[in-house]
């Protein structure tokens, strides 16, 4: 594959769709941008050129140059069309369409029927099996499943570094290495993991979103949940990421886990009453928060005082649930609330990421990963967590591990998540 001349083809021209596009025309590959949606084809070329902006100026305020130089290169070098026979003309696709099984596959069907050789097909899933999706590929001609594998980026693309490369069932380990080379083309750091709910990085993001919804059901107010997040070094709260993930992909995503593992999932009324009450995040301008601006991401949005009745009427249907307490041998006190609006900032962020910590050491004994520095590349690279503390485990190392092994055997009351293993 030469991929310094060669054309991309990129499936789904939504906001991931358009950031990625944007990353390859950057460094003057032309990208070959399907969706079959009209609204989203017109909307697609000023979206990817804004964006194209803000990568070529490093920042999230491009000068009136890098507009025109990113309108300039998008105009040579970008070509959007509704008719899936035209990526044909791409060696590589990148699939990023809705995140549902049965709408991925009937596309690969589509496409492999326009086929005229065999292609390098990557899809861009957050939480489907890769081996699932290619389980579709079977019937199909020029799009194999040895040909076949995740390539995950993160929002916000220009902000993040990292790729992750899902290995199937069935994945050459050819596909492997030109996948990172196409990573690599794009400046972007790849790790490849092995197949599994929610992959690596958003089975480490998951904990932290869950435990911040149950420590809101729990009357923990949302802007102290989100300024202890961000006390603790991380880029943004885990409420900001929902809403500019969009609350609907997030609540999806979910699913994944909740039939992964349906132990741990303690919020999931949360999300879809927020969605019933019109609620979908920046891209229609009300989330957790409200947000005047939505194509600005520099907004951290502002407080929407219509969420308070909609939370308590949820927290009304958890009363009667006794509150639980640190008891004898907790390494923090005796007699301590573990859970409720009364916790303490120390308890409350030890709760956030010791639940990413047990997650992580699951994912390692799991074998998704080779060893503990992965996990730390994926959250410091993938999901902006401090890279002043190095990762998850060099965290835990500094706070002391036998101390967290106690904290986490007393919070085992709230959740069997935190089960050290």
């Amino acid at each position: 594959m030469r991929t310094e001349t060669a054309q991309l083809g990129i499936a789904g021209g939504g906001l991931m769709g358009c950031s990625i596009a944007a990353a390859f025309l950057r460094v003057r590959i032309p990208v070959i941008l399907y969706d079959i949606s009209p609204d989203a084809r017109a909307a697609a070329p000023g979206r990817l050129a804004e964006e194209l902006a803000a990568q070529l100026a490093g920042n999230l305020a491009p000068a009136e140059t890098d507009r025109r130089e990113a309108l300039t290169r998008a105009g040579a070098l970008l070509t959007v069309t509704g008719n899936e026979a035209d990526l044909d003309r791409a060696e590589t696709v990148i699939e990023t369409i809705v995140e549902k099984p049965k709408i991925k596959r009937k596309f690969y069907r589509t496409f492999d029927s326009f086929c005229t050789g065999k292609k390098l097909l990557l899809s861009n899933t957050s939480t489907i099996r890769i081996t699932e999706l290619a389980a579709g590929l079977a019937e199909t001609e020029n799009l194999l499943p040895d040909r076949f594998c995740g390539f995950h980026f993160f929002h916000p693309v220009r902000k993040r570094s990292l790729v992750e490369i899902i290995r199937g069932a069935e994945t050459s380990d050819e596909t492997i290495r030109r996948a990172e080379e196409l990573a690599r083309l794009i400046e972007k750091e790849p790790i490849v993991v092995r197949d599994g709910p929610g992959f690596l990085v958003n089975r480490l993001l998951n904990p932290y979103l869950e435990e911040a919804m149950t420590l809101l059901l729990e009357g923990v107010p949302l802007e102290r949940i989100e300024e202890l997040c961000r006390r603790f070094g991380m880029e943004m709260g885990p409420f900001r990421i929902m809403d500019e993930i969009g609350l609907d992909v997030t609540m999806h995503s979910g699913w994944t886990f909740f039939k992964a593992f349906p132990q741990y999932i303690q919020s999931g009324e949360l999300l879809p009453a927020l969605i019933d009450s019109g609620r979908l995040g920046r891209k229609n301008g009300r989330g957790f928060k409200l947000y005047a601006g939505r194509g600005n991401w520099s907004d951290e949005g502002d407080p929407d005082p219509a969420l308070a009745p909609l939370i308590g009427e949820l927290r009304s249907k958890r009363r009667g649930t006794p509150p639980v307490r640190s008891g004898a041998g907790f390494p923090l006190g005796e007699d301590l609330p573990l859970a409720g609006e009364s916790i303490s900032d120390e308890i409350l962020t030890l709760r956030i990421f010791s639940s990413i910590l047990t997650e992580a050491r699951r994912a390692l004994a799991d074998g998704i990963i080779g060893d503990a520095a992965e996990a730390d590349r994926a959250l410091t690279r993938g999901l902006g967590f401090p890279a002043a503390k190095g990762g998850i485990f060099p965290w835990a190392e500094s706070y002391g591990i036998e101390k967290l092994r106690k904290i986490c055997r007393g919070f085992e009351a709230l959740n069997p998540k935190y089960a050290w293993g």
